[in-house]
């Protein structure tokens, strides 16, 4: 029999404190097999960009009668060689012939798949992503191998890597120096948007480092939002009406901001440089159906309409329907300002100083969101308002506090905590029966009629590109109303607790724990 030795430590957090007290929780339940969803287009891409980059790196050592490394040729040269020499151009036109070795080995293996691409169109997307990463990061990488910058940048597949990644650069501090020789601060953009928000401080590596601002490179995104804090539709159209079609209330317009190019910031010396107003607000994520036809509602039981739309769905719609996460939050009373900042990386001394967006405020401050879009597996769960439906709402906990307040601004307060508790309910639940950490499945809510609660719930997989979580969920959804039921009823954090890491609190739905009450479902 072999022993195992677990070493970890505890922060002073209510996450890390509660499962320190309960260490058989750490590990339990069996080992089960991955399940690994091949319908995902952001995850065949990258395999497909894997084909051509092998094709590419044989020209290139061709040209110059040299063996690649094993991690690839500097990445600076290899990318350069291929936009320079119009490679791209001459893979695609490989890809038109039917009976050629590169066609071959592409319908070998891709041909199949209903998500890849058509050849000429993958090759294209590969020639973009290149050009997208000369503009952006590999000035920094140009000296590491092609392969694992390639990778780093979810250009080419990586265990366990995001898709999208941002990196916050120490741009006044050279790269042979620590703190900058000591770190890598890349995170998926998701996290990138929590942790490297303009004005935190975060630690790594016990550094202390406050993101200063938003790299050159970023896209602005102007849209329209309705000010109907109940309703929250949203629209990117360039034309969007100035007047929601939802509710009819007035919209405003806001700025998101997508960081494509990464963070800046700089070393702190105390945790109090950061603006603890913004740090508190937290993001959220959105789903946005860009006006698209609704989909096809089945009926499951007597109180749910379900509706599943696949991630290669959304990518094929015409008006483009997204998943967008934000923060700040479009609805917030406190918003990010930045001012234009001319900045320049001692990493690049030849580079001149680049346009960005630093924390300030002033005459030519502007306000923005920060934004992350991504494609992924939905499921539209719409409670009916019918008898069953409303079996759901109906604990005494819930009723009594929508007798008791009649101002409209309190009821919602309770509705939306009546939504957030079930939709939780319904991601544990679901990530115990399908075995997988929470984080990979997400719950927010949009608007609609004749439902309870006025709003359907969205559950969706965290990685864009979809892994197929939350439409296997769908399978069991009956098992998992009742593993639901179990973990609210088993729980032992008491009657005068609303909810504990047992029922319905998680680290990433911690800016919601206020609003958690096991006992309004």
């Amino acid at each position: 029999m072999w022993h195992g030795f677990i070493l970890s430590y505890v922060r002073q957090r209510p996450h890390d404190q509660y499962f320190w007290k309960r260490l058989n929780h750490f590990i339990a339940g069996p080992i089960t097999v991955p399940h690994l969803k091949i319908g995902s287009l952001e995850v065949i891409g990258r395999h497909i960009n894997a084909l051509f980059t092998r094709e590419l790196l044989r020209q290139l050592s061709g040209s110059r009668n040299e063996r690649v490394p094993l991690d690839g040729p500097p990445a600076g040269t290899f990318v350069g060689h291929v936009l320079s020499r119009s490679l791209i151009p001459e893979i695609e036109q490989a890809l038109t012939n039917t009976r050629g070795e590169l066609r071959a080995e592409y319908e070998a293996a891709f041909g199949d798949l209903r998500a890849a691409e058509k050849p000429v169109a993958a090759a294209d997307r590969l020639g973009k992503r290149l050009r997208t990463l000369q503009a952006t990061y590999l000035p920094l990488r140009e000296q590491d191998g092609a392969i694992s910058v390639l990778s780093d940048y979810g250009i080419l597949p990586s265990y366990a890597f995001p898709l999208y990644v941002d990196e916050l650069r120490l741009n006044h501090v050279p790269t042979d120096r620590p703190p900058r020789s000591e770190l890598k601060l890349q995170r998926d953009r998701r996290i990138a948007l929590q942790e490297y928000m303009p004005g935190k401080v975060f630690v790594a590596c016990k550094t202390m480092i406050i993101a200063d601002g938003v790299w050159a490179g970023y896209e602005e995104r102007f849209f329209r939002v309705c000010t109907n804090r109940e309703c929250q539709v949203m629209d990117f159209a360039e034309n969007a009406p100035h007047t929601c079609p939802a509710c009819h209330s007035q919209r405003t317009t806001l700025t998101a901001l997508i960081p494509r190019s990464g963070f800046f910031g700089s070393q702190a010396e105390s945790i109090s440089e950061q603006d603890t107003e913004l740090v508190r607000q937290r993001g959220e994520t959105y789903f946005d159906p860009a006006n698209e036809p609704p989909p096809v509602y089945i009926c499951h039981g007597d109180a749910m309409d379900i509706a599943i739309i696949g991630s290669s769905i959304m990518e094929q719609a015409a008006s483009r329907p997204r998943m967008r996460q934000f923060n700040p939050r479009p609805h917030s009373d406190l918003t990010l300002e930045m001012v234009p900042s001319a900045e320049r990386d001692l990493a690049l001394p030849n580079i001149p100083p680049v346009h960005c967006l630093k924390r300030g405020s002033g005459a030519l401050a502007r306000r923005f969101h920060l934004m992350h879009e991504f494609t992924t597996d939905i499921v539209r769960i719409q409670i009916l308002p019918n008898e069953t439906g409303h079996l759901l709402a109906s604990s005494p906990a819930l009723q009594a506090k929508l007798t008791d307040n009649t101002e409209n601004m309190r009821r919602r307060y309770y509705w939306d905590c009546f939504r957030r508790s079930l939709g939780e309910a319904i991601v544990a639940a679901a990530s115990q029966l399908l075995d997988i950490d929470q984080s990979e499945i997400g719950i927010t809510f949009h608007p609609s009629v004749h439902v309870v609660g006025g709003k359907e719930l969205i559950l969706f997989d965290t990685a864009p590109g979809g892994a197929g979580y939350a439409t296997r969920a769908v399978q069991y959804i009956r098992e998992v109303f009742e593993t639901a039921e179990k973990i609210l009823a088993s729980c032992e954090c008491g009657d005068s607790c609303y909810s504990c890491y047992s029922c319905l609190r998680s680290y990433n739905d911690q800016m919601f724990h206020q609003r958690l009450n096991r006992h309004y479902i």
